[in-house]
């Protein structure tokens, strides 16, 4: 039996084993799975943790972004944690990526927004007043969609203190929106306002876009910089400036681009129409800068296409200040100088580069030319209002020898005399040539003047009869001559030769004078607005009734339009005017994406009166700008001064069926007048729009730091 029993103990011995190893794997199984559910339990906590630092690090991103739309991200350590923020920019908006990672946990938290500066946030902003803003009749709305308490449907800086800076009719606008000014709001009662209502905010910085310096990114260098694909030409548009496409001869086309003085807008009209009025197809992001030249009255939208009656010479003075020279130099007004008659001043000063001269009241300088240090040459246009007999005085910067001479014409365009010029210096000797000129229109009278850096006497150039010689100061003196001609036909006018008394070196000019015209085209309700650009409603026809621009009424625009001029420091000039509504005989479509759609110097203009023959559209969309003539910002950075006749943007919208739309931020430094002034079918809408605006100039992001955050889009995920 002893057998059995030792074979039950061995097999119980092994089922003690079993149960041993069962338990072991059990206790084992055990504490495995409370260090895995501490372990969960420690990753839950980090991915908490790191979810609180990848919002924290959104957090920092969203105050950055706040005062500086440039910031471009951060790493941060926080104890054991850290964030890290990554910024992508494309136009307005910023995506911002953050990171949270704590131990073996990471989270990230991702956000779009769009960042706009406090002056981009209002459907008008103006930096003076909003005055009216309505009118008894209805057909005007404004309206700022955007849900935010910042987001206004007019602000108003009213910077230069008016009292009053903002004036509302209600009877004929619907507002929809905030109100915010800097005084007193009129028309409406704050208290009672849906919206917001503020009239004691403080001034918004107005930003200074780059119209005109060297810099490559000013709209003017870019507009020179960029050719049409289908000419090879640039978009830069100023008559007379070898720079520009409209002094830039043949085409690749076989259109001739030679355009004189004064006409800009004639050049303008020519190119619109070799596009049959849609501008920008197949360029991304155009600038088309039109720059009016200031000689003689200011360029016009009014211009001559074909002269008649050539102009005449009528009569002259002349003079010199002495052997011993003065710091001025005085000229009789000549003879019978009646009102719209044209004056061409010549003065020979000794200084050359380092002489200084002020011209008297109204007169435009044309040229100034020096011959190193030893003469300068100056030649002035004046267009008389009145008849004038008082002498003329010039000043120089100090005593200087100097003569001079005045000629006076009849017969002359009195909105663009002069149709185009040239001078050149010459080397010491006693046979000076005058440069060659190419006219563009018939029936000119050329006007040529001499100096001479001694006391002498000219020959009056080939061809030419002298009007006066005029000489003093002996032989550290000076001697001027004027002489004239007329020219039958346009085109080159060949170099001419003249002789002088004494060997000297000197200085050559000559000028063609543009006839009177019989033909006139003209921009309906703007006939005599100089520094006026005008887009056109219809086909540019002339007071013959004969259209010599068939298609120059544009019907659709991608890119901007910008019309600057510098006078004088900062002052500036330069008005957009849209030709009356009611003679439209499309559909006008506008939208810029980049830079503004519309920059003016001066101001930007709508109007109009009665009805087209059938509804037409015009929308806008994008950023219309005006400067408002002020180019200076002040001390704290806002720009001053309001130089616009009536308002600087200014929406006087009578004609019925015709729509007028814009979309996205109407800016000026000067005031604002917008509201339909007829009971018709007729209406203005302005509406603040963020795509309008996604990409915002430059100087709009780069000089803020008082951002406003829209959200757009927001994820999280491991």
């Amino acid at each position: 039996m002893r057998p059995a029993v030792m074979d039950q103990r061995g097999a119980a011995l092994v089922i003690v084993l079993v149960l041993v190893i069962v338990l072991t794997l059990i206790g084992m199984a055990m504490v495995n799975l409370t260090l895995t559910e501490s372990r969960i339990a420690f990753n839950q906590s980090d991915a908490a943790v790191a979810t609180d630092l990848a919002q924290a690090g959104l957090m920092r991103a969203v105050s950055a972004l706040h005062s500086d739309p440039t910031w471009s991200g951060a790493t941060e350590t926080l104890g054991d944690g850290q964030y890290v923020v990554s910024v992508v920019s494309s136009g307005t908006t910023r995506y911002v990526t953050s990171v949270g990672t704590k131990g073996l946990a990471q989270q990230t938290v991702r956000a779009a927004y769009k960042v706009i500066p406090r002056s981009a946030i209002s459907a008008i902003f103006t930096n003076t007043i909003a005055n009216p803003i309505g009118a008894g009749t209805t057909g005007l709305t404004i309206n700022n969609p955007l849900p935010m308490y910042d987001a206004t449907a007019v602000r108003a800086n009213d910077a230069l203190g008016s009292g009053t800076a903002m004036t509302l009719n209600t009877a004929g606008a619907v507002i929809t929106g905030g109100l915010t000014a800097s005084s007193a709001i009129s028309g409406v009662v704050c208290s009672a306002w849906a919206w917001r209502c503020e009239t004691f905010a403080a001034p918004v910085s107005f930003p200074r876009i780059d119209a005109d310096s060297g810099s490559a990114s000013s709209l003017r260098e870019l507009a020179k910089a960029t050719t049409d694909p289908v000419d090879g030409k640039n978009l830069y548009f100023k008559a007379g400036d070898a720079a520009s496409r409209c002094k830039s001869g043949l085409d690749s086309n076989g259109y001739t681009w030679n355009f004189g003085l004064g006409q800009t807008q004639q050049c303008w009209d020519k190119y619109v129409s070799t596009k049959s009025g849609s501008l920008g197809g197949g360029m991304t992001n155009p600038v088309f800068y039109v720059e009016f030249g200031s000689c003689c009255g200011n360029e016009a939208t009014s211009y001559t296409v074909i002269g008649t009656t050539a102009p005449s010479y009528s009569a002259q003075t002349s003079n010199s200040n002495g052997g011993g020279g003065a710091t001025t130099l005085s000229i009789n007004a000549p003879a019978s100088a009646a009102a719209n008659t044209v004056l061409i001043a010549a003065i020979t000063v000794v200084g050359g580069s380092a002489a200084t001269v002020t011209p008297p009241s109204g007169w435009n300088l044309v040229n100034s030319i020096d011959n190193g240090s030893a003469i300068k040459q100056v030649i002035y246009c004046r267009v008389t209002t009145s008849s004038e007999t008082t002498p003329y005085v010039w000043t120089f910067d100090t005593t200087r020898k100097a003569s001079g001479g005045i000629m006076r014409f009849t017969g002359v365009d009195t909105l663009a005399p002069i149709d185009v010029f040239s001078g050149q210096t010459t080397l010491s000797g006693t046979s000076h040539t005058v440069p060659s000129i190419t006219t563009t229109v018939a029936n000119t009278r050329l006007v040529a003047s001499l100096s001479l850096a001694t006391s002498s006497n000219f020959t009056a150039p080939t061809g030419m009869t002298e009007r006066f010689d005029v000489s003093g100061g002996g032989g550290t003196g000076t001697t001027t001559e004027g002489a004239e001609q007329l020219q039958s036909t346009a085109g080159v006018i060949a170099a001419k030769t003249t002789t002088s008394g004494a060997a000297a070196v000197g200085i050559t000019h000559i000028l063609a004078l543009r006839p009177t015209g019989a033909t006139r085209v003209d921009c309906v309700g703007y006939i005599s607005a100089t520094r006026s650009f005008c887009l056109r409603s219809r086909a540019a026809t002339d007071t013959g009734s004969t259209v010599r621009y068939a298609n120059s009424d544009l019907r659709t625009v991608n890119g901007s339009v910008v019309v600057f001029t510098r006078g004088t420091g900062t002052v500036v000039s330069g008005d957009i005017v849209f030709e009356d509504l009611s003679v439209r005989t499309a559909d006008y479509s506008h939208t810029s994406t980049s830079n503004p759609a519309f920059l003016a110097g001066g101001k930007f203009e709508l109007s109009s009166s009665a009805s087209p023959a059938a509804a037409r559209t015009m929308t806008i969309t994008g950023l219309v700008y005006t400067f408002g003539g002020a180019d200076n910002p002040n001390v704290n950075g806002y720009l001053q001064g309001n130089s616009c006749s009536g308002a600087c943007i200014n929406l006087q919208h009578g004609a019925a069926l015709v729509t007028v739309n814009f979309y996205g931020v109407l800016m000026t430094n000067g005031n604002v007048i917008a509201r339909d002034t007829a009971t018709n079918t007729g209406t203005i809408t302005i509406t603040y729009s963020l795509s309008a605006i996604n990409s915002l100039p430059s100087p709009f992001l780069s000089g803020s730091t008082d951002n406003i955050l829209v959200p757009v889009a927001w994820s999280n995920g491991n």
